[in-house]
């Protein structure tokens, strides 16, 4: 195979330890160097109680999404930390990173700005119904970076479908 930089992208979801797993055991075997990347989606936030059609409960919403933010990327950090640690704890220089916004862009602009020449992601098994409304960060990343993909399928889901972020 001759991989040497392998890009791990993983959403805060059930398969996340598994497709880390999997570029963890990859880059172990080929002597590779490991960058952990996350994506954190921002969406609509609750105005609470005050809210109302006027906006008079709107005037702390900014405020609020900060907030909401804030302790989102504190929470990221730590658990992207702690893979970076399990994966030193190898032997595997590893590094990690997490933006916010589009997942599939993220992980295309990194791949290409560090030079990765294989990304592991995972996919969440959403019905082709689901996937056609929702979007496939997976088939982005499949049809849009330059190198080598390895999609770890993940579990098919069930009942109403959420978007999760990368």
């Amino acid at each position: 195979m001759g991989f040497k930089k392998i890009l791990v992208a993983i959403a805060r979801s059930p398969e996340a330890d598994r497709v880390f797993e999997t570029a963890l055991t990859l880059a172990r075997q080929e002597g590779a160097n490991l960058y952990v990347f996350h994506c954190l989606g921002v969406g609509p936030v609750a105005l609470g109680p005050g809210a109302d059609l006027y906006g008079e409960g709107a005037v702390n919403s900014a405020q609020v999404q900060q907030e909401v933010i804030k302790k989102e990327m504190e929470d990221v950090e730590k658990w992207l930390h702690d893979y970076r640690k399990q994966a030193r704890g190898l032997g595997i220089p590893a590094e990690f990173e997490y933006q916010i916004g589009d997942a599939g862009w993220w992980i295309r602009e990194i791949a290409s700005r560090w030079g990765a020449d294989l990304v592991v992601v995972g996919r969440h098994g959403r019905s082709s119904l689901a996937e056609f409304f929702l979007g496939s960060v997976s088939n982005h990343v499949l049809h849009h970076v330059k190198c080598s993909v390895l999609v770890v399928q993940g579990e098919a889901e069930s009942g109403i479908e959420t978007r999760e972020s990368f």
